[in-house]
């Protein structure tokens, strides 16, 4: 390969990187664009949610951690009897299970 070689190589490159861009700049000038922009807005929601169920987890692990490891072992037992129990209704096992968790609250206090 000679010197001439390396000019035509570096010469075409050179076209095709001017011919990308000025490509590029006139997408982006009349609002085009290259990249998925639904996938890109979707993306951003399932990132807020994921941050918004984040600050809610944090919010229950504070509650939980003033309340004693028995105390909630005694919960998901009785939740578990409830499910095996039939004939009560979900907002029956709520009640039950919201009032051992008041009343879990209140000892600790």
């Amino acid at each position: 390969m000679d010197l001439t070689d390396i000019q035509e190589i570096i010469y075409f490159a050179s076209g095709i990187a001017a011919a990308l861009t000025a490509a590029y700049l006139k997408m982006k000038a009349s609002g085009e664009t290259l990249y998925p922009v639904q996938k890109i807005e979707s993306g951003k929601a399932k990132i807020k949610t994921l941050t918004e169920s984040n600050e809610l987890l944090g919010s229950v692990a504070e509650l939980i951690s003033e309340i004693s490891a028995d105390e909630v072992s005694a919960m998901l037992a009785k939740k578990k009897e409830l499910d095996a129990t039939t004939g009560i209704s979900t907002e029956q096992k709520a009640l039950t299970l919201g009032m051992m968790f008041l009343n879990a609250m209140k000892n600790e206090q």
